[in-house]
């Protein structure tokens, strides 16, 4: 333990320590298995100055230096020392220096502290072109290569996460073709500039796309993309069938599996039958949204609350409420929405505008809604082909009250498994005029849509 705090202290004092550098490193991983993931490119976007800029493997690490440039994206000029290659590295790693012309070439590195680890060694009249040299270093650590011909002084910084066998720096070949010069790119960086990171991997030779990151940068950090199947079916689950031989797709969101479709059952999962229409108190009813038998297969039921409370068995022990759902599934709690609300709202890609409450557009579907009378700039019935960038898919279905359909195409209301008192219980509501979720609650005389999260 006291060798990695000693550690995490030299990368606090080294960032400190070199122009106050910030050094951003990479990493990727599945987000259900959290296995690690190769990337094989980077994009760095800084929204206050407008610029944009991709790391390609192997560099996973990008250096801003506040008041001028990111270091690892300035010009490659006539004379250029290349970002060490892996960077972490365990012990060994490799660097490329280009000369503009032949003579001699000095390489040196230190530690954070100045300390020189391997003293100047002279590589005698190399020729012009590119040249391979291969490091070792010993010890755990950061250290600053530094490399001299003629007038010219480049460095790098590297990061050493493991011990190798000597410390050593070996020529390693060179390659006499004339340098590729590259237009030289500014670009401005100050502390606490926002910035926009995405990754990318590859899987089975297509290219899948992270979760972007969103940072106002001022320290050195190590930052992990988590690349997840949202908007895709569940990978052991795509396709769910209910009693009466309803199919129902499905969507991985995070770590839950969810219906992308309203329940649309008339039997409970032991082929006991739910009453359509409301004749009686005292058993579960089903209704139909907006009168419209048609609309069934895509708004489903509307169902009361004893259709929700139901189980077909008993409950399970963790004391679930199936309801409606098929054997297997239930009826979401309100901190299972939540959890679902919450992962949504902490991904930038599924935020309108600037404000995380303004996601419902991202888990709403992208038809049915109708037009808004007064809505707020991301409300859900606004430009109908943003939404649904979940793969969600909630439609409009509007609510019973009064043995009436309310908001047919103007709301859509979910039950939760979580009951408020006697007479009603918790529920959510998205209105076409609105950005945001409402959490709420209804009468348990009345109807409302319900779907499904899998056990």
């Amino acid at each position: 333990m006291k060798k990695i705090s000693l550690f995490i202290l030299s990368i606090t004092l080294f960032a400190t320590s070199v122009a106050q550098q910030v050094v951003v490193t990479f990493s990727g991983r599945e987000y259900l298995t959290e296995e690690h993931l190769q990337l094989s490119r980077i994009v760095i976007q800084n929204k206050t100055r407008g610029w944009s800029e991709t790391l390609t493997y192997p560099d996973t690490v990008a250096i801003f230096t506040p008041n001028s440039g990111l270091e690892n994206f300035q010009a490659e000029k006539t004379f250029s020392l290349q970002q060490n290659v892996p960077n972490p590295f365990e012990g060994v790693t490799k660097v490329i220096l280009t000369t503009p012309e032949s003579g001699k070439v000095t390489l040196e590195i230190s530690d954070i502290n100045g300390r020189s680890i391997i003293g100047a060694n002279d590589f005698l009249h190399l020729p012009a072109g590119t040249h391979t040299f291969r490091i070792t270093l010993p010890t755990a650590g950061i250290y600053l290569l530094t490399a001299r011909h003629g007038q010219h002084t480049s460095a790098i910084k590297m990061m050493n996460t493991a011990s190798g066998k000597e410390c050593h720096i070996t020529h390693e070949g060179s390659s006499t073709l004339k340098p590729i010069l590259k237009k030289e790119i500014a670009k401005a960086f100050d502390l606490k500039d926002e910035m926009l990171y995405t990754g990318y991997t590859m899987e089975n030779g297509i290219e899948r796309v992270s979760y972007a990151i969103a940072r106002k940068e001022s320290s050195s950090e190590e930052l992990v993309f988590d690349f997840a199947h949202d908007a895709k079916p569940c990978q052991d689950t795509k396709t769910v069938t209910d009693y009466d031989k309803n199919t129902y797709n499905t969507v991985q969101i995070g770590k839950q599996c969810w219906m992308v479709e309203n329940m649309r059952a008339t039997h409970f999962a032991d082929g006991t039958a739910i009453t359509l229409g409301d004749d009686s108190t005292s058993t579960a009813h089903r209704f139909i949204a907006g009168d419209r038998a048609e609309m069934v297969q895509t708004c489903g039921y509307l169902y009361d609350w004893n259709a929700v409370k139901y189980s077909a068995i008993g409950g399970d022990e963790e004391n679930r409420l199936q309801g409606v759902c098929p054997a297997g599934w239930h009826v979401p709690t309100q901190p299972e929405w939540l959890q679902l609300f919450g992962y949504v709202r902490s991904r930038v890609e599924y935020i309108c505008g600037d404000d995380n409450l303004n996601f419902a557009k991202a888990i709403c579907a992208n038809f049915g809604w109708s037009e808004p009378f007064q809505s707020l700039p991301c409300s859900i019935g606004r430009d109908l082909s943003t939404n649904n960038a979940t793969g969600f898919t909630i439609v409009p279905a509007g609510y019973i009250s009064g043995k009436k359909t309310v908001e047919f195409a103007v709301s859509a209301r979910f039950w939760t498994a979580s009951s408020k008192n006697t007479s009603s219980s918790h529920s959510l509501s998205f209105k076409t005029g609105s950005p945001t979720v409402t959490l709420s609650s209804n009468y348990n005389d009345e109807g409302l849509s319900v779907r499904c999260v899998k056990n």
